[in-house]
C-alpha cells in the first residue's frame, strides 16, 4: 500500500492524488466558463461570438468564389444577416428571463440558424454549380 505522503510528493498521478487533480481541474473549467467579456453576455456564451469573428476573417476568401453567379452573393447576404442575427441572440444571457419567454428565444434563435444555414447551402450549391458548368464547357 503507498504512503500518502510520498503519493503526494512524487510526480506521478496515484489513485490517492487522483481527485485532487479531477477536483482542481473542474475548478479551471468552471472559472473559464464563468467569464463574462460584455455585460449582455451569459457566462461561456462569448465563444459564439468568437467563432463569428472567427467566420469574419475568412469572408474575403469566401467572397471571391461567389463571383460565378449572383444568386449565390444574394443568398449568401441573407445568410450571414441571419447568422449574425442568431449569434447575438445566442450570446444574450437568458438566465434573468421567464420560462416561457426563454424558450421563445431560443427557438426563435434556432430558426434563425437554421434559417442561416440554408441560405449558405444555396449561395455554395449555386456557387459549385457554376464551377461545374465552367469545368464542363472547357472539357
Amino acid at each position: 500500500m503507498a504512503d500518502p505522503v510520498q503519493s503526494t510528493i512524487s510526480p506521478q498521478v496515484t489513485l490517492a492524488t487522483a481527485p485532487v487533480i479531477a477536483l482542481a481541474r473542474s475548478e479551471a473549467i468552471s472559472t473559464a466558463a464563468s467569464i463574462k467579456l460584455l455585460p449582455w453576455v451569459g457566462a461561456g456564451d462569448f465563444l459564439v461570438l468568437l467563432y463569428a469573428a472567427a467566420g469574419l476573417i475568412f469572408l474575403r476568401f469566401v467572397w471571391k468564389e461567389l463571383q460565378f453567379r449572383p444568386g449565390a452573393k444574394r443568398w449568401f447576404i441573407a445568410g450571414a444577416v441571419l447568422a449574425v442575427t442568431a449569434v447575438l441572440m445566442d450570446s444574450y444571457d437568458v438566465s434573468n428571463m421567464t420560462k416561457p419567454v426563454e424558450r421563445l428565444e431560443q427557438t426563435a434563435e434556432e430558426i434563425l440558424e437554421t434559417s442561416a444555414l440554408l441560405c449558405f447551402l444555396a449561395s455554395f450549391s449555386l456557387t459549385a454549380s457554376a464551377i461545374v458548368q465552367r469545368m464542363s464547357a472547357r472539357g
